[in-house]
């Protein structure tokens, strides 16, 4: 699975203003109602599993954490680095989630503790930061003070593209069980959720909503997800893709 954030804009009627507001620079008068969204996706059907909405003043780490009750054990979460934070990683360990991720800019690394690996891979544990201000006292309390991640830096190559040195989160601790070069192969697939969001914003005209009452607005988003599944599962029932059985119940 893998996940990802846009955003959408929305006539400027009132009530959107009060439910979705406008970006913080635009001077009154100008500019449109925001709304954030945080997409789950199957990579192997490309089906949009489930979204979460805020304003744009909600970061998109929280909007993943309304998600995680759609996630199973065994499923592999697929996110960049805006999505690595403590608090999500300890819940998916805790539902028996697996995840790869991209290390968030804010966090270094430190290759020479912890148990080694390989070159550049290595088994660390992370300490439980300071309670984050959006987060509830209850909340914080029920995480684990540690949690084991392992470490590593990929070498994401591509046909036509400069070589990328990826430094990566993962919860893949046991030797062996899985290499760099897998762990950069699934990280490589997250680009697919950029076209996923393309695909439904442009090709299906989602980039800007057209209803004027938040509750009207959330029934439009909800039709295109609805349109996209359906051609999502005529593809694969086609046999342009392998069949899944995530596009049950949805």
């Amino acid at each position: 699975l893998v996940v990802d954030g846009t955003t959408v804009t929305m006539p400027d009627t009132p009530a959107n203003r009060r439910k979705y507001p406008k970006h913080g620079v635009h001077k009154p008068g100008c500019g449109f109602p925001i709304m954030k969204i945080a997409g789950l996706f199957c990579l192997d059907t490309g089906a949009w599993i489930a979204c979460a909405k805020g304003n744009n003043r909600v970061h998109e780490g929280q909007l993943l954490r309304r998600l995680l009750y759609h996630l199973r054990p065994g499923d592999t979460l697929v996110a960049d680095r805006g999505f690595c934070s403590y608090s999500t990683l300890a819940e998916l360990e805790a539902r028996g989630v697996d995840f790869v991720m991209r290390n968030h800019q804010k966090r270094k690394l430190d290759y020479r503790t912890g148990r080694r690996l390989g070159r550049r891979d290595h088994v660390a544990v992370w300490e439980k930061p300071p309670r984050p201000r959006w987060m509830k006292p209850a909340d914080y309390a029920a995480m684990p003070g540690q949690i084991v991640v392992r470490e590593t830096r990929l070498e994401a190559a591509r046909n036509g593209f400069r070589t990328r040195v990826i430094e990566a989160v993962s919860s893949f601790i046991c030797p062996g069980e899985k290499t760099p070069a897998q762990l950069s192969s699934y990280y490589l697939r997250r680009w697919l959720v950029e076209l996923y969001f393309d695909d439904i914003k442009t090709s299906m005209a989602m980039d800007v909503l057209r209803t004027k009452d938040p509750a009207m607005i959330c029934r439009e988003l909800l039709t295109h997800m609805i349109a996209y599944n359906l051609v999502r599962s005529l593809m694969v029932r086609s046999g342009a893709g392998p069949a899944g059985a995530r596009f049950k119940g949805t």
